[in-house]
């Protein structure tokens, strides 16, 4: 069964889309996957049995079986969804003093606190004693 068809059987919906966007969210959920995991489980469908199958497929003479075996191999390994993170970092920062970091540090504070109670509400810094504290205002 489907994750629409369950939502739709088990739930009282108005219409397939909404039983389609339930259904989608509802197994977002670590309880509801984790019922389906031990579901699978008992019937036998561990994750060494689903690789062993996949390879067959996989491992098939014909190329549509094949190919949509590779397919599903890759959805599962989450190569068709975005894990990448952007990082860049300015190595100029790595050259400058503790000095010259505390007092960059130090305007950007001071641009905060410039801006303490506006729209984005009180501005928390950072302190000696490694919490945060309200930034005082000007």
């Amino acid at each position: 069964m489907t994750q629409t068809g369950a939502a739709m059987t088990a739930f009282d919906v108005t219409s397939r889309a909404s039983a389609k966007s339930l259904g989608c969210t509802l197994m977002t959920k670590f309880d509801i996957q984790l019922a389906v995991a031990e579901l699978m489980q008992q019937q036998g469908l561990t994750r060494a049995y689903r690789g062993r199958k996949l390879k067959q497929h996989v491992d098939d003479r014909d190329p549509n079986v094949s190919l949509k075996a590779l397919d599903q191999s890759w959805k599962l390994e989450g190569a068709y969804t975005e894990k990448h993170i952007n990082l860049n970092i300015n190595y100029e920062d790595y050259d400058k003093t503790s000095e010259a970091l505390d007092a960059e540090i130090a305007k950007l504070e001071e641009k905060m606190r410039q801006h303490a109670g506006g729209i984005f509400g009180p501005v928390l810094t950072w302190d000696e004693s490694d919490s945060f504290r309200q930034a005082s205002a000007p």
